[in-house]
């Protein structure tokens, strides 16, 4: 769009002939209808200088900075890298360790309930006086039943 200055600039439109009255017989020719407003004139404008040029020398030092800059950024992330991977190693033993205090407390746990069991002796103390309990309740029910086995 141009700037007109803040003026509005109406579009001329001729009438066309249905709108237009009959007329019964031109006497004189209408009037020319008058030329739109001009618009005003644009400024004139300098052409922009051209960019100046950086010379060789400036480039070469402006090139040499970016380098530093980016060999800086590639040691830090070469640091945090090793940090990571430090860091992944001490998550890995940790794991490692805590994998094994949950088995040793395991080991602990079915220990003591092991422990609490009775021994090889008692096993057999206790397998002697039931086959005697057993042998003296079958004897009495033989002897003392009534009608039974044994008369």
């Amino acid at each position: 769009m141009s700037d007109t200055g803040g003026q509005r600039i109406e579009p001329f439109l001729p009438q066309s002939a249905p709108d237009a009255e009959p007329a019964a017989a031109p006497a004189e020719p209408a009037p020319a209808p008058a030329p739109p407003p001009a618009s005003p004139p644009a400024p004139v404008e300098d052409p922009p200088a051209p960019p100046a040029t950086p010379s060789a020398r400036s480039l070469a030092e402006q090139l040499a900075r970016i380098e530093e800059k980016a060999a800086r950024l590639e040691e830090k992330h070469a640091r945090s890298e090793a940090l990571m991977l430090r860091l992944d190693d001490k998550v890995q033993a940790t794991s490692n360790l805590s994998g094994e205090l949950a088995r040793q407390s395991d080991l602990a746990a079915l220990h003591d309930r092991v422990a609490r069991l009775p021994g090889y002796s008692a096993l057999i103390v206790a397998a002697v006086i039931a086959a005697v309990l057993a042998a003296s309740f079958t004897v009495a029910l033989i002897k003392f039943l009534p009608g039974g086995i044994g008369l």
